[in-house]
């Protein structure tokens, strides 16, 4: 299993400006003065720029900003971590909505172990009927109290299967979203690979 590219994210939905998210005022209030930032212009009007620095990507909206690590590394992780709680508690006016934090991965191998899962009752009568099947996916929600891991998985055309992993919060405050967060993403993958490893016996290749 490997990690899938760019897919390690937090996402803070909410009513935000994206207008105050500048290069300036990133490196006035979110991270090191000292670094360069660049940045990537959409050929869109109403798709806003996004901002890299030190391997994450930040992209702001005006119902989401989603803050993404490139590498997929713990430092990166953890940076991304602290820029979403500092975005929280500057901009704590801000109507939040909820917080996400995603986690995707991508298997080729172990394929005989993870067909079974996609074997559906209604598959002889849709093939009577002269229907081809593609792209099958599977969603389920884990809940714990006020948390949910809301699980995808897909299957392609060419049998490669990919695991989606979205850690839920409902999160109208700054607090909330703090408490979500603080300390806990690199838990978050940790505990979504342990997940995979646990249901389906599958495992992250060292490097992936």
């Amino acid at each position: 299993m490997q990690i899938k590219a760019s897919s390690y994210s937090i996402v803070l939905a909410g009513k935000w400006n994206p207008a105050i998210i500048t290069p300036p005022w990133i490196l006035a209030n979110l991270v090191d003065g000292n670094q360069q930032i660049e940045i990537e212009f959409s050929l869109s009007f109403d798709i806003p720029s996004r901002f890299k620095l030190n391997n994450i990507t930040i992209s702001p909206s005006v119902d989401r900003i989603i803050l993404v690590s490139n590498d997929g590394s713990d430092e990166s992780l953890s940076l991304i971590e602290s820029i979403a709680i500092k975005l929280c508690n500057i901009l704590s006016h801000t109507p939040f909505v909820a917080v996400g934090i995603n986690f995707s991965f991508i298997e080729t191998l172990n394929k005989d172990k993870l067909l079974p899962l996609f074997s559906f009752s209604d598959e002889n009568k849709l093939n009577d009927n002269n229907w081809d099947i593609s792209n099958k996916s599977i969603k389920r929600t884990l809940k714990e109290g006020v948390y949910n891991i809301n699980l995808t998985i897909n299957m392609d055309d060419e049998t490669n299967f990919a695991f989606d992993l979205n850690h839920h919060y409902i999160t109208p405050t700054s607090e909330l979203v703090s408490a979500a967060l603080l300390g806990k993403v690199i838990d978050y993958k940790n505990q979504s690979i342990s997940l995979l490893n646990y249901l389906f016996d599958i495992q992250i290749e060292q490097n992936g």
